[in-house]
């Protein structure tokens, strides 16, 4: 395979990532939630009017893989200044999963971001294998939350957190 090309997204990747994020989210959740509930998330989570205001935010950053010219990858956090960092997304395409191409996303993410205290994300309770790689970088689950992303869906979800 080629190399892995990490930059910000920019409004011209909005269509691609969102393809990636709908093919991440059928693969991991569809035993989860259903193919139509997926279908129903992903029309909201990852719209195209959701992904360009994250592209916008003076608070966020947004990086895309590219290899080959193909978006492979994609993550999303935002910060408070010397408070906390929420990582907000990341995901891999499945058939480049278990490559470094996740763990060198969130080395980028941190290079980013100003300097904090912690870093917060939400977890689907069954996403065993996004559990294992946040745990492998320091996260431990400090909690639980009743609506992920606080978007009144009401999906349950593990909160984990590293400190720095």
């Amino acid at each position: 395979m080629n190399k892995i090309v990490i930059r910000q997204a920019e409004a011209g990747d909005i269509r691609e990532i969102r393809a990636l994020l709908n093919e991440t989210w059928h693969a991991t959740y569809d035993e989860v939630f259903g193919p139509g509930k997926v279908d129903e998330y992903c029309e909201f989570w990852h719209s195209i009017e959701t992904l360009a205001k994250r592209i916008e935010m003076g608070n966020t950053v947004m990086l895309v893989a590219h290899r080959d010219d193909l978006a492979v990858a994609t993550a999303c956090a935002s910060h408070e200044p010397r408070a906390k960092m929420t990582l907000k997304q990341l995901y891999v395409k499945p058939d480049h999963q278990g490559t470094g191409i996740g763990s060198a996303l969130y080395e980028h993410l941190l290079e980013l971001m100003p300097p904090f205290k912690r870093i917060e994300l939400e977890v689907e309770p069954g996403n065993k294998g996004a559990i294992a790689f946040y745990q492998k970088h320091g996260f431990q689950v400090t909690g639980m939350v009743d609506d992920c992303g606080g978007t009144g869906d009401l999906i349950k979800a593990l909160l984990m957190t590293r400190n720095s």
